[in-house]
């Protein structure tokens, strides 16, 4: 039997790639793969998942600024809405912000890339927001 086939848009990755990358069996890979595609609802929803370019690594090819919000709890509502104020009283845009589900990521932060560097006195108004824990300026 051939293994599944996955595919990221339209390229393809192999399922021994996939399997190395975990760190298991090509066969517990294919077995997975299996699975979803004979579960509608599984197959469904992964195949309505996308890829999602992250600008953090390369911002400082780019001329960009890079903030890590820890949460005190990650469901705590308005996190993102308070953290975006402080950041846009500074007069700075905000070009990408990528949230970790808290239901998929055991500690989730939230990755806020801006239009260029942050002056380190946005840190302490970033800390006062309601459910922030930690912030770090990458």
């Amino acid at each position: 039997m051939d293994p599944p086939r996955v595919t990221c848009d339209n390229i393809e990755v192999r399922t021994a790639a996939i399997a190395q990358a975990l760190g298991v069996d090509r066969r517990v890979v294919a077995k997975a793969l299996r699975r979803i595609i004979e579960d509608p609802e599984l197959r469904s929803f992964f195949g309505a998942l996308r890829p999602t370019t992250n600008l953090s690594m390369a911002s400082s090819k780019l001329g960009l600024g890079v903030i890590r919000i820890i949460p005190t709890s990650a469901s705590h509502p308005g996190i993102i809405a308070g953290v975006s104020r402080v950041i846009a009283d500074f007069g700075i845009s905000i070009r990408q912000v990528i949230v970790d589900d808290p239901e998929l990521v055991e500690n989730p932060t939230a990755l806020i890339v801006t239009d260029g560097p942050v002056p380190p006195e946005v840190i302490p108004k970033i800390r006062k927001v309601q459910g922030v824990e930690a912030v770090t300026i990458l």
